[in-house]
């Protein structure tokens, strides 16, 4: 969405936990790529884990094992930030409190909010009303959670031979 000249922009993304990503600020926000690998933690984890294993299948070099390094290490800080985030939850609250104490009470404040619409934790409605209070306005989007299964499996191992009961 656009910004009005002055309007300030940051990112708040969250699971259980809220965690400011960008502060607040008067200039763009560019997507860098510990950014993009913040918010798109769920595709960029995919996407890494895929050129590892590819990586994991060829014959290595001293590029490709420095590439495997730096990829591991991305994995690494991805699942730490999730581990932070609370990916097993969904608190819009706690991230709607967080983002209206960021503003300043002299700006247009207003909260975009983008989520799966799967709140599980805190009192949405409640932090909605004192947004308003404090003179902020909310919209919301739905973010498309697409038909991708909530788990992978990338093997499995049966037995030579199995039982059936009936």
């Amino acid at each position: 969405e656009q910004r009005e000249d002055g309007e300030q922009a940051g990112v708040v993304l969250f699971g259980r936990t809220p965690s400011l990503i960008v502060a607040p600020t008067k200039d763009g926000i560019e997507l860098a790529d510990e950014l993009k690998r913040k918010i798109f933690h769920k595709a960029e984890k995919a996407r890494i884990r895929t050129r590892v294993q590819e990586l994991e299948r060829s014959d290595l070099n001293e590029e490709t094992e420095a590439e495997l390094v730096e990829l591991q290490g991305h994995l690494d800080e991805i699942e730490a930030f999730r581990e932070e985030l609370g990916v097993d939850g969904t608190d819009l609250e706690a991230a709607c409190r967080l983002a209206r104490g960021l503003l300043p009470s002299e700006s247009r404040r207003r909260v975009m909010l983008y989520s799966d619409g799967n709140v599980n934790r805190g009192e949405l409605l409640r932090e909605l009303t004192e947004l308003e209070r404090a003179g902020f306005t909310a919209h919301a989007g739905l973010l498309d959670r697409g038909e991708e299964p909530e788990v992978v499996a990338e093997e499995l191992i049966l037995p030579a031979q199995a039982q059936v009961l009936a």
